[in-house]
C-alpha cells in the first residue's frame, strides 16, 4: 500500500508540474495515451526539458502547447538529441539562432525527428530550382518549417512543375508554396487547381478592390 501511495504521489507530482508548465487539463488525457511513460520520468528530467524549451526562446505561454503537440520529446536526451537538432538547424539549414524558437513553435515535431540531411537538401533545392537567394529561402522556411518535411521528388518538384505549367514565375511559385502550405499535401488534380484559383482570386481582390 505504501509503495502504491508513493507511486500515486509521484504521478500526481508529475501531472501537477505539467499543468504548471502550461499543459491544459483537457489535453492531459491525450498526452498520457500517446506517451504514458511520461509519468515514469523523473521530475528533474521534466524540468530540464522545459528549461531547454525556454533556452531556445519558447515563451512560457507556449510551452504547454509544445508539450501537447510533441509529448515524446521528453524521451529524447537534451544533450545528445535536442541540442544537436537545434545546432543543425542553425549551422546547416541556416536558421537564425534567434528564430529557432519560432520554428519549433510552428513545427514542434521537428524536435522528435531524427536529424535529417534532407532538411538542408530541401532548402538548397528550393534555392537552386527557383533561383532564389539562400537567405530568402531560409526566411520562408523559418516562417513555414513544414517545407523541410516534404519529399523533393514526390512532393515539392511535381508541385513546382505544375505551377510552372499554368504560367507562374519562380518568384510567385515560392509565394504559393509558403502562403498555401496545403499545396504540398493536395492532389495535383482538382483540389490543387481549385486552391490555386481561390488564392489568385484573393490576391486580385486584395490589390484591385
Amino acid at each position: 500500500m505504501a509503495c502504491f501511495q508513493t507511486s500515486q504521489a509521484s504521478a500526481e507530482e508529475r501531472l501537477e508540474f505539467l499543468l504548471s508548465a502550461g499543459v491544459k487539463s483537457k489535453d492531459m488525457k491525450r498526452i498520457l495515451v500517446r506517451q504514458p511513460q511520461i509519468l515514469e520520468y523523473t521530475l528533474s528530467n521534466l524540468k530540464s526539458h522545459v528549461a531547454f524549451l525556454e533556452s531556445i526562446g519558447i515563451p512560457n505561454s507556449r510551452i504547454g502547447q509544445i508539450i501537447s503537440a510533441a509529448p515524446s520529446f521528453f524521451s529524447y536526451s537534451v544533450e545528445q538529441s535536442l541540442k544537436p537538432t537545434i545546432r543543425y538547424l542553425i549551422q546547416e539549414v541556416g536558421i537564425e539562432e534567434s528564430d529557432v524558437g519560432k520554428v519549433v513553435q510552428l513545427s514542434p515535431q521537428i524536435l522528435v525527428q531524427r536529424i535529417d540531411s534532407a532538411w538542408k537538401s530541401r532548402s538548397l533545392f528550393l534555392s537552386k530550382e527557383l533561383g532564389a537567394p539562400k537567405h530568402s529561402i531560409v526566411k520562408r522556411v523559418t516562417k513555414h518549417p513544414q517545407l523541410l518535411h516534404y519529399s523533393i521528388e514526390d512532393g515539392i518538384l511535381p508541385r513546382i512543375n505544375f505551377l510552372r505549367s499554368i504560367g507562374m514565375r519562380n518568384s510567385d511559385i515560392l509565394k504559393v508554396l509558403t502562403s498555401l502550405t496545403q499545396v504540398l499535401s493536395l492532389s495535383l488534380e482538382e483540389n490543387l487547381k481549385q486552391s490555386i484559383f481561390t488564392w489568385l482570386m484573393t490576391l486580385r481582390m486584395k490589390f484591385n478592390p
